[in-house]
């Protein structure tokens, strides 16, 4: 093929006019935006525990909230992480699924059960509001919400 371009130099360059001239005329088809309009796929759902341990955290209050948003639909993945006094949820939402809705229907959960006066230690409070974010987006489309867990 290369040897029949080689030959036929007209035709080539005709080729080639034709390409460029198709692509002059779709580049004014493509939208331009300043900040493009991303879509999150990712929910954050974190739990304030002031005084708790990392094992704390994950035995009472992750695996609850896990076991409770395995039920949502359009979840697609869950990934947690235990820190000192902090529990953090990764959810990530199937592309399929309204990113809103799905983020409305764990904003409205009832909350899982926590650790009763035993596992927590004499100073403990119970732990702080949950609160859900929008995952991976642009700064300026970054979605917050409250979740409705205590």
């Amino acid at each position: 093929m290369i040897s029949w371009f080689v030959r036929n130099r007209v035709a080539a360059n005709l080729l080639l006019l034709g390409i460029s001239l198709g692509g002059l005329l779709t580049l004014g088809g493509i939208p331009q935006e300043m900040i493009p309009e991303t879509r999150s796929s990712a929910l954050t759902v974190t739990t304030v525990f002031p005084g708790a341990g990392a094992e704390v955290i994950e035995d009472s209050v992750l695996l609850g909230l896990e076991e409770t948003l395995d039920d949502v639909s359009g979840v697609k993945e869950i990934a947690g992480l235990a820190t000192e006094g902090v529990g953090v949820l990764t959810v990530e939402v199937e592309r399929w699924a309204d990113f809103r809705s799905v983020s409305d229907e764990i904003r409205e959960l009832p909350a899982p059960v926590h650790p009763g006066p035993a596992l927590l230690p004499p100073e403990q409070a119970p732990p702080g509001k949950a609160v859900a974010r929008g995952g991976p987006a642009s700064r300026a489309g970054r979605r917050t919400s409250t979740c409705g867990c205590r």
